[in-house]
């Protein structure tokens, strides 16, 4: 590494700094240089993450298809129950003209 200092008065603090980061810079030891990921496991990495997406959009989509039924079945209970609620007026109203028959 190389290091600039100045022999300034003006300068001092800066070149301490400089000579003070040489110096920690010069305790530094490096080892071999590895590689951080296998180009193996990369791939590998790669394609798991490829098939979770697949996975995760059929999965979207049967959800899809899901809310699509379930939203279809509320709508059969909807229309169910007001043909009910039909039903039972009409009985009731065919209930009071029996009792209004009785008491003629």
């Amino acid at each position: 590494m190389f290091c600039q200092i100045s022999p300034a008065e003006e300068n001092f603090q800066e070149s301490m700094c400089s000579l003070q980061f040489a110096s920690r810079v010069n305790n530094v030891q490096l080892g071999e240089a590895k590689r951080s990921v296998e180009s193996g496991e990369l791939i590998r990495y790669k394609q798991m993450i490829s098939t979770q997406t697949d996975e995760m959009k059929l999965k979207d989509e049967e959800m899809e298809n899901l809310k699509q039924k379930l939203m279809a079945a509320e709508e059969t209970i909807k229309n169910k129950t007001e043909i009910m609620s039909r039903l039972q007026n009409k009985m009731k109203h065919v209930d009071s003209n029996e009792v209004n028959i009785h008491y003629y």
